[in-house]
């Protein structure tokens, strides 16, 4: 569902709300004289069931307008909130169960041993979101991006929860600016930096034990926050420089840009000392760590025919990336 409200010339109002909802279900029934390591000698029942639910909505105000004849705005400014939820289920009679008479594809044929299969999950992400960008323009030449956002997540401590970002950007159109000549058809050169945060999975930073069919609850210990520290948003910070040229009546020319990526505070799992006697461990996680990603990016066009029958552009294009590891942060 979508709504827009015109206030006036340069000011509108949008408000929007989806659903999406996606179920998915598998059957498979292995019958009985079936290869023995596929299933056991009365057959097998395998059923997975899945639910997954989406709920967004939100508001945004969006600004067109020119202060003078050389300035010109164009911004947005809304807030948004996303509900996500997670059902699944899984039922398999298992190489070891099996079913308790042949071919008979029913929950109650299982065998009660170890060897069933049952699970069953529910997962729940709630977000909200306040952002702003803005395009200012100078004489149609000269334009300067800027963006800010702050997110809050249900899958942070609530002491790191909220996380702000921003970016900004420069672009300028030097054929424009400057006199370059009749064989340069066009020129123009980028600058940018961009802050991005984000959350975890679901469960990720509280999991539970998952409780045993037939009894019990699992051995397997989950990973949980390394102890004594507050887990963090991981973050992402990007630079990028770049220029595009366009010669004789844009028949020739050349794209070239490099970009350096920085992403710090990623979630990984950790030895953790449980019992120094008995030389007990168990993985805990923790933000750590800053890997970086550069490189450059180039590309080379040609146009050798034109005409108003046949048009022949060739393009080549070379890309070469470097990823580091920076540091290793461990407790």
């Amino acid at each position: 569902m979508k709504l827009n409200f015109v206030i006036n010339d340069w000011l509108s109002l949008q408000t929007r709300g989806t659903y999406d909802k996606s179920l998915l279900d598998f059957n498979k029934k292995i019958y009985a004289t079936t290869n023995g390591t596929l299933a056991p000698l009365n057959g097998r029942y395998i059923v997975t069931q899945n639910d997954f639910t989406q709920i967004y909505g939100d508001v945004i105000a969006n600004i067109n307008t020119k202060v003078n004849d050389k300035i010109s705005v164009n911004g947005v400014v809304g807030l948004s909130t996303t509900r996500s939820t997670a059902e699944s289920f899984r039922g398999d009679s298992g190489t070891n169960g099996g079913l308790q008479f042949a071919n008979v594809f029913s929950f109650q044929n299982f065998n009660a041993n170890p060897g069933v299969d049952f699970r069953q999950n529910s997962l729940e992400i709630r977000g909200s979101s306040i952002f702003a960008s803005a395009t200012i323009g100078l004489n149609d030449n000269l334009f300067l991006d800027l963006t800010a956002r702050n997110d809050w997540t249900s899958t942070l401590p609530e002491a790191n929860n909220s996380f702000f970002y921003p970016s900004i950007g420069l672009t300028g159109i030097l054929s424009d600016l400057v006199d370059l000549g009749s064989n340069v058809s066009f020129a123009k050169v980028r600058a940018s930096y961009a802050e991005v945060g984000s959350g975890f999975g679901a469960d990720q930073i509280s999991p539970n034990r998952s409780i045993n069919f037939g009894g019990g609850i699992s051995g397997t210990t989950p990973v949980r926050p390394y102890p004594g520290t507050t887990p963090r948003p991981q973050r992402q910070r990007s630079f990028e420089i770049g220029t595009e040229w366009k010669f004789y009546e844009n028949r020739v020319g050349f794209d070239l840009g490099y970009y350096r990526t920085s992403t710090i505070d990623q979630l990984f799992p950790s030895t953790n000392v449980v019992d120094n006697r008995l030389s007990v461990l168990e993985y805990a996680g923790i933000n750590a760590g800053d890997i970086l990603n550069k490189g450059i990016e180039a590309s080379v066009f040609a146009t050798p025919v034109k005409s108003e029958d046949f048009n022949w552009t060739t393009t080549v294009n070379f890309s070469l990336n470097k990823n580091t590891i920076e540091t290793i942060s461990r407790h």
